[in-house]
This record gives C-alpha cells, sequence and structure tokens, in this order.
C-alpha cells in the first residue's frame, strides 16, 4: 500500500528561493506546486484543494505572508514561515506575533505552524 506524497505548496515572490525549495523537494519526494504570489496561492488552493504543507514566505509585495494567511483562515494545511530577517526588528518579531495571533484563533493550531529563519540555501 502506497501513501498518497504529501503536497508541498511554496508561496515566495524570490524565484530563486522557490526554485532551490521546489527542486531539493522533488527530489525528496514531495509534489511540489509554487506561486509567486499570495494570491496565485489562494487562486491554487481554490482550484486544487488544501495542500498538506504550506511553506509560506513572510516577506512579499502586495499581499504579504499574514495577509495570506488571513485570508487563507480555515486551510487543514501546515503552515511553515518562511523569513530572511533575522535582525530582530521587522518580519521576524512579526512572525511570531503572527502565529500567536492565528495559533489562537478557530481553525488553527499552534502544532499547525513553524518559523524558518532562512540562513542561507546554498
Amino acid at each position: 500500500m502506497n501513501a498518497d506524497p504529501c503536497r508541498v505548496l511554496i508561496v515566495d515572490d524570490d524565484t530563486d528561493t522557490r526554485d532551490a525549495l521546489a527542486d531539493a523537494l522533488t527530489v525528496a519526494g514531495f509534489l511540489v506546486e509554487q506561486a509567486a504570489t499570495g494570491m496565485q496561492a489562494l487562486k491554487w488552493m481554490d482550484q486544487s484543494g488544501d495542500p498538506d504543507v504550506i511553506l509560506l514566505d513572510l516577506r512579499m509585495p502586495g499581499m504579504d505572508g499574514a495577509q495570506f494567511l488571513e485570508r487563507a483562515r480555515g486551510t487543514r494545511a501546515r503552515v511553515i514561515v518562511l523569513t530572511g530577517d533575522a535582525s530582530g526588528e521587522g518580519s521576524a518579531p512579526a512572525a511570531v506575533r503572527m502565529v500567536d495571533d492565528f495559533a489562537t484563533a478557530d481553525g488553527w493550531t499552534a502544532s499547525g505552524f513553524f518559523i524558518v529563519w532562512q540562513i542561507a540555501l546554498f
């Protein structure tokens, strides 16, 4: 009996980051889809259903990660928030606050969130 492969949706405005993550995850056996914007990700989810995991960039032009999560409230996907900001200002503390806010809201659980500070992909 074979289990269905894990479906991962990468939401990041940086093409190099998306491609590097997608390549590594595909080689590891995951089914990977990519979206360059939060809006593209929402459209993909409307058409294809919830992925198992969402790798979500916090800082994107237009719809940022927090706005995407607000619009995607109720998804059953586990969310991994990616941010390159380890300065202690800006997006890193925002990611922690966002997870705290969403983890206590209806339809979300704390175990569904992870925060990853991207140091380097290469």
